[in-house]
């Protein structure tokens, strides 16, 4: 695994896969255990979503997830649904990616995978805030919370917007998981 995962990190996508998938094969002979397993399909899943392929991507975290689930390995289990997190991301269905990244904080609390798992569900929330203020036609520049309900627009003239009360409500759970993420790093 460790080659596969250095070949993605060089950007030799296919290279990463073969050996991935060797060392998936040689897990599955030699260290056949649900976290071995799960932690290999987890790598060749990262592999496909660096490769844009979501689908074999997706196919492949779900199978560590069924690992993870078999062995008991709640942090296999938090990695697996934080990387079905990022596929629904990618695949812009905030509203999955949102639950994957609750899921994945309720079954950890691994500060890492917490940090990670709160700073993507903080940036998720933010992005469906803003596929919601995009829906409403509003244009959307850059914002800055003034507090619940409404947002200066960084455009020049510094005033007011008034707020929906979800779109509002999302950019203040965007604002605190973001938050969390900041107070953990300083």
């Amino acid at each position: 695994g460790n080659l596969g995962n250095a070949y993605i990190a060089l950007q030799q996508r296919d290279k990463a896969i073969h050996h991935l998938q060797i060392s998936l094969e040689l897990t599955l002979l030699h260290e056949p255990t649900p976290q071995s397993i799960g932690r290999a399909y987890n790598n060749l899943g990262t592999a496909y979503q660096s490769l844009s392929d979501l689908g074999r991507a997706e196919e492949n975290y779900n199978r560590a997830l069924a690992q993870s689930v078999y062995g008991e390995d709640g942090p296999g289990q938090a990695r697996a649904l934080g990387n079905l997190g990022n596929v629904a991301m990618l695949r812009k269905d905030f509203d999955g990616a949102h639950r994957y990244f609750t899921d994945t904080l309720a079954l950890t609390s691994d500060p890492s995978i917490r940090t990670v798992a709160l700073h993507n569900r903080g940036c998720c929330t933010y992005e469906r805030a803003e596929l919601l203020l995009r829906a409403s036609g509003r244009p959307c520049p850059v914002l800055v919370m003034c507090g619940r309900g409404s947002v200066a627009l960084d455009d020049g003239t510094a005033h007011r917007v008034p707020l929906s009360e979800g779109v509002a409500g999302l950019y203040e759970e965007a604002r605190e998981d973001l938050g969390h993420v900041i107070s953990s790093h300083e």
